[in-house]
């Protein structure tokens, strides 16, 4: 017994993030998400845990912003949903959701789909947020496809990235982030010379 429950909490244990990163929160972002209308757009499967993975469904909001957790049980996907089904699909258990959609039931997108990513360097970003744009949109049909990364430094806006990994990108005045560091260093080791 004693056996079980410590591979229980181990299993649930939350694993300190690798040497050299720090853990931010992730978004996915959807410009043009739908608002109204008879077809939902949503994440499945998804999580907003950091704790028990799971496999939940969550609408993609008018503003178009989702935020996931760290542990999400198989690869998230968008689907269009009935939207008279929605609340009913996200009160099912992990195994009804999974064959209700699994029957058919719902329109998986086609294109890209979101690649959560917690971890950034230490100098990283204080959120990442992957970008995609719902390009065309029917009854039994959908397309999205990635624009790219935005960081989130909290203390101005986001800047386009390419990368969730540190998120060291162009800033608006067109110096990026690892070429100013790397210029401070050999600075700062010239100063220190002198």
């Amino acid at each position: 017994m004693l056996t079980l429950v410590l591979v229980s909490v181990l299993a649930h244990a939350d694993v300190p993030p690798p040497a050299g990163m720090k853990r931010v929160p992730y978004y996915a972002e959807v410009l043009g998400a739908p608002s109204g209308g008879d077809r939902a757009l949503v994440v499945y499967p998804w999580s907003g845990s950091n704790g028990e993975p799971r496999a939940e469904v969550t609408e993609v909001p008018s503003s178009g912003r989702v935020q996931f957790g760290r542990r999400i049980m198989g690869a998230p996907r968008f689907w269009l949903v009935p939207r008279s089904e929605l609340a009913a699909v996200q009160a099912m258990d992990a195994q009804a959701r999974e064959q209700w959609f699994d029957a058919g039931n719902a329109v998986q997108c086609t294109g890209d789909v979101p690649a959560p990513d917690h971890e950034v360097t230490p100098l990283g970003p204080s959120e990442v947020v992957e970008r995609f744009a719902l390009d065309s949109v029917s009854a039994d049909a959908c397309t999205i496809s990635r624009l790219g990364f935005m960081e989130g430094s909290g203390t101005g806006g986001p800047q386009g990235c390419t990368t969730p990994a540190g998120c060291l990108c162009s800033t608006t005045s067109g110096v990026s982030s690892v070429g100013l560091f790397s210029l401070l260093a050999l600075l700062w080791g010239r100063r220190r010379r002198s």
